[in-house]
């Protein structure tokens, strides 16, 4: 079951697959640990700074084994917020949809995305479970794809504030890796750190 602990991240490497497929490459990131940021422009300087997808891993237990449930929302068209923003998460990014940023040309049916979606992180989840078979115990669960994950988190190497669930900005740094339990590893003026996902989220300073 802890292992489990890397089947968001896993996921989200599926969806950024999808989405490289699509033409987006240069748009769309991972935001640690596995919700899907995108620029609104191509280009080094542009920063990821808008929400175009996110995923709920739920682990369960049956007479069969552990089993997980994925949930995964993407925004397909513009996403209008009522009201005045009052119950939006002092965290949140802007929304961005997979419309505005294909510019309304060649964007896929609820359907087809569906499946390309679908089918991209169960290869994902195939791939990672076929290499923990392999590995030797104790090695943590995002061993087999940190490197390559490393790769889609536009956010490592950043200056980053760390932030409670409040709100409350609990400290700053730079992000500077993962640990193999998938905890954010940021260099504070007090030192090293590592943060669990379920504890904080980062953004960009």
């Amino acid at each position: 079951m802890q292992e489990f602990t890397a089947l968001p991240a896993v996921c989200a490497m599926g969806v950024i697959d999808t989405l490289r497929e699509l033409g987006l490459a240069e748009r769309v990131g991972i935001k640690w640990p596995n919700d899907i940021v995108a620029r609104v422009a191509a280009g080094e300087d542009e920063p990821f700074d808008r929400k175009l997808a996110g995923i709920l891993v739920e682990a369960k237990a049956s007479a069969d084994g552990p089993f997980a449930v994925v949930g995964l929302g993407v925004n397909l068209h513009p996403v209008t917020v009522e009201g005045d923003g009052s119950q939006v998460s002092p965290q949140a990014l802007e929304p961005i949809s997979l419309d505005e940023l294909m510019g309304g040309d060649g964007c896929p049916d609820v359907q087809e995305l569906a499946g390309m979606l679908r089918n991209a992180m169960i290869a994902r989840v195939d791939a990672w479970a076929a290499r923990m078979a392999t590995m030797q115990a104790g090695m943590g669960p995002m061993a087999p794809i940190l490197s390559e994950y490393f790769d889609m988190v536009p956010m490592l190497g950043k200056q980053v504030a760390v932030i409670a669930p409040t709100g409350r900005v609990m400290d700053t740094g730079t992000f500077s890796g993962l640990d193999i339990w998938g905890r954010a590893v940021v260099i504070t003026p007090a030192g090293e750190q590592n943060y669990p996902s379920e504890a904080v989220s980062l953004r960009q300073i």
